[in-house]
């Protein structure tokens, strides 16, 4: 039903339904889950479900029962024996709790889970569920066209792309597990290395050549992750000093952010990816960065260029709240006040100009 677009005026009625409906069968499926493959399954896509409706402390308990179950079913151990061996495409796993996972799902599996252990740590300070050295799983079997080429489709890209994202992470938050922090030198150095995956990608292009909507939305969520850890990690260098000098790759990626959207606003109403979660957990990241140079930046153009943006996202999160998510109105309220705040800052720095 979510995915019809014939039922898109509906999604918001039809999402909170499901979701409460999910969350009254909960406490019944945790006392009798098991260690089998669809509770796996359950447990991670609970995990998403929750960080959409804003319980993030539900989506961690879940993301954690993934991983307890996913270890049960041998997903962080299914090269253990033969890490150097060579099995076909599809082989299934001698793991004696589970005869339906082959072993490219599972490799499949754990990676994701490694991303999502990544996105915890990252946005939320959690500690690792899987640390690392603690699991023996080589990469998915990508398929082959018969020349010997991987095609680049857009699941592939996305999971190779994601997993360059996902190592790099690993490097940043390894600095601060071993120093406490990851200097400046470091930073930029995994700054520029995320350019370079962007870049060798060509994502944006890809972003705005997709022709459906499953394509455009995993184009723009490795977008705005790219866009997400830039900022992340050169605020981690910052700890104290004036807003004036917010970092120029950040301010580019929180601007690039909220003209992802901007495209995407365009698009088909009918879009089943037009999720608050989305919105959330990436570009108001960026909104308060880009609020925050309107505050400061002596420079009046560049003050109502950023103001023009972050005008603009706060009219989408507040129709996208309205159609898929009575949640996100408290979202999109606090963002439309510091819009009015930066507007009037704005206006002030206007006429100041005008008199000199």
């Amino acid at each position: 039903m979510l995915l019809d677009a014939t039922l898109c005026h509906q999604r918001r009625e039809i999402s909170t339904s499901l979701y409460q409906s999910t969350i009254r069968l909960l406490e019944r499926w945790q006392h009798e889950a098991g260690e089998r493959p669809i509770d796996f399954q359950a447990a991670f896509l609970l995990s998403w479900l929750a960080a959409d409706f804003f319980n993030y402390d539900l989506s961690w308990d879940c993301f954690r029962r993934a991983c307890s179950i996913g270890r049960q079913l041998g997903i962080f151990t299914v090269d253990a024996e033969h890490m150097e061996g060579s099995d076909a495409p599809g082989d299934y796993s001698s793991t004696s709790t589970d005869c339906t996972l082959t072993k490219s799902q599972k490799r499949y599996a754990f990676w994701q889970l490694l991303q999502t252990d990544c996105l915890f740590r990252q946005l939320f300070g959690k500690s690792p569920v899987i640390p690392f050295g603690s699991w023996c799983v080589r990469f998915p079997d990508l398929p082959l066209h018969p020349d010997g080429v991987t095609p680049e489709s857009t699941l592939q890209v996305y999971f190779i792309v994601s997993m360059r994202f996902a190592f790099i992470t690993l490097r940043f938050l390894e600095f601060l597990d071993t120093h406490g922090h990851a200097s400046e030198d470091q930073v930029t150095e995994l700054v520029l290395e995320l350019k370079s995956v962007v870049a060798e990608w060509d994502l944006e292009r890809s972003f705005r050549a997709a022709v459906n909507p499953t394509d455009t939305y995993l184009y723009a969520d490795l977008l705005f992750s790219s866009h997400l850890l830039i900022i992340s990690f050169e605020q981690s260098t910052k700890t104290s000093y004036p807003l004036q000098q917010i970092p120029e790759s950040s301010l580019y990626a929180a601007r690039q952010s909220i003209n992802i959207l901007e495209h995407w606003s365009k698009l088909p109403t009918g879009n089943p990816y037009h999720t608050i979660s989305l919105v959330s957990s990436y570009p108001v990241i960026h909104i308060f960065i880009l609020q925050s140079n309107i505050l400061s930046n002596p420079d009046t153009a560049t003050a109502e260029a950023d103001l023009a943006l972050t005008l603009c996202f706060g009219t989408m999160l507040r129709k996208w709240s309205e159609e898929r998510n009575q949640v996100g109105a408290h979202l999109a309220f606090v963002v439309n006040v510091l819009n009015e705040v930066c507007r009037r800052v704005v206006c002030v720095k206007s006429l100041s100009t005008t008199r000199q």
